[in-house]
């Protein structure tokens, strides 16, 4: 844990994922060392690698906020619906930063229609907590969908 903290600090990437490597399935399943595993292989490109790797991440003892590494993941592999899996999962415990991801990943993913649906629910789940959701960034996020969709009048609806 230590060495793969120490490893990821550095940005010395591919040496984490080297160490998974030689290691695979014998290292323990521990949030701190995968979370530095799947941030390596997303800083080096390697999305799909990330993906094999969140599944032993969702075993280790992770609370709501840590369950960003799974949104980071599938923004680069542009997987609305494994994100949309993890929202509803996290129900009305999702934050900000998970939103913003989501909203991404439909924006990348060309569905800017169902990143304004997201937008709608995030704003009937602010109604049954304390806590804003939505910020500038989500309505920034997807009226960049739309208008990259070549939908400007869809912009004004945000």
């Amino acid at each position: 844990q230590t060495t793969l903290k120490m490893l990821s600090s550095r940005r010395h990437f591919s040496a984490c994922l080297a160490a998974h490597s030689i290691f695979g399935s014998s290292m323990p399943t521990d949030k701190v060392i995968y979370s530095c595993l799947i941030n390596a292989a997303l800083e080096v490109g390697e999305a799909d690698r990330a993906s094999a790797m969140l599944e032993r991440y969702g075993e280790a003892d992770i609370d709501t906020r840590d369950h960003v590494l799974f949104f980071r993941t599938y923004v680069a592999m542009k997987d609305v619906d494994s994100a949309e899996a993890i929202l509803r999962k996290l129900g009305d415990k999702i934050t900000t930063l998970m939103l913003n991801l989501l909203l991404l990943t439909c924006v990348n993913s060309k569905q800017p229609k169902r990143a304004f649906d997201f937008l709608l629910d995030a704003h009937k789940i602010e109604e049954r907590v304390s806590e804003k959701i939505v910020d500038v960034v989500s309505y920034n996020t997807v009226i960049k969908g739309f208008a990259q969709a070549g939908q400007p009048a869809e912009c004004f609806e945000c």
